[in-house]
């Protein structure tokens, strides 16, 4: 018998490397850092027209490291399998944070008890934490006001889940934490600015957009908030749609913090540049960050707990 069949040494590697005091790679409960100390990480985000590619390192910080983009032919699900095995086949024993970024929807409540257990209990038992908000085929995660009593509610569809768990699993992808870009950028904008987001919001990623109206008059209160999410294809009316509800509700002037991710396919300017036509009097700030930019934002709001 080899030394690396024996039990011993193995366990005696195991509490030298710190393994056994790590949760379970598969324990959704726990923070990434702590299930992936001293590992890397593939970090995949599915958009209408492309596939976004990162590797996750966690140190004693965590850092991405981008490694490009794959432009999808159409939105159908075998062309999306097709690139997934691609991904798999090139990285072969990674395990994978994957974020999509269509089926979901946004409230503000006054409801929801802020504890140091709320992300592991809206995972567990999310009916017992929205009570009667709870809605039956729907996942859940919350961004709470670190100050006021108030926050806002996400709520990503199942099937949408499903499908693309389907996808992952005929793929090869191991997939130890899947999420939505929107929840997730959000809650990194909060706890970069620790709640007091300075102005109105708005945040765009591939086929969502959410709108947050800020008071700035008194503490930065969450006021208004808006959201639209459309079906994955990235067909024109999808497209049209999402212009016309940024349109909509952009404010005339005054400040404006900007979050996106990704550009649409069909796009000739960015989306800065844009707006700044439609509302030539608006400021538009950009998110700050010691290490996120526009390209790899998405990434870091994926990973941090």
């Amino acid at each position: 018998m080899s030394l690396q069949d024996d039990q011993f040494v193995t366990q005696l590697m195991n509490l030298l490397s710190l393994r056994a005091f790590r949760p379970d790679a598969f324990d959704m409960t726990a923070p990434l850092r702590l299930r992936f100390v001293r590992q890397r990480l593939l970090g995949i985000v599915i958009y209408p027209n492309c596939v976004k590619l990162a590797k996750l390192h966690f140190g004693n910080t965590a850092h991405v490291e981008m490694i490009g983009t794959i432009n999808r032919e159409g939105p159908s699900d075998n062309e999306l399998v097709r690139i997934l095995s691609n991904i798999a086949k090139e990285n072969p024993g990674l395990c994978a944070v994957v974020a999509y970024n269509y089926g979901f929807n946004a409230v503000k409540s006054f409801t929801i008890k802020r504890t140091e257990t709320l992300w592991s209990m809206t995972k567990d038992n999310p009916q017992r934490v929205l009570g009667d908000d709870f809605e039956a085929g729907h996942s859940y995660s919350i961004v709470p006001h670190p100050t006021r009593e108030s926050s806002i509610v996400f709520s990503y569809e199942q099937t949408a889940i499903t499908s693309i768990e389907r996808l992952l699993e005929q793929s090869g992808i191991v997939c130890v934490r899947l999420h939505h870009t929107i929840g997730s950028l959000f809650a990194m904008l909060v706890e970069t600015y620790k709640g007091i987001i300075p102005c109105n919001t708005l945040i765009i990623s591939g086929n969502s957009v959410m709108y947050l109206e800020v008071d700035i008059k008194s503490d930065h209160e969450w006021m208004l908030l808006r959201n639209r999410s459309e079906n994955p294809s990235s067909g024109a009316v999808e497209a049209k749609r999402q212009r016309n509800l940024i349109e909509q509700i952009l404010p005339k002037d005054g400040d404006l913090l900007l979050c996106v991710d990704q550009q649409g396919s069909d796009e000739h300017l960015g989306w800065e540049a844009r707006l700044k036509e439609l509302r030539p009097a608006l400021k538009i700030k950009l998110p700050h960050g010691k290490n996120e930019t526009a390209v790899n934002r998405v990434f870091y709001s994926l990973i941090q707990d």
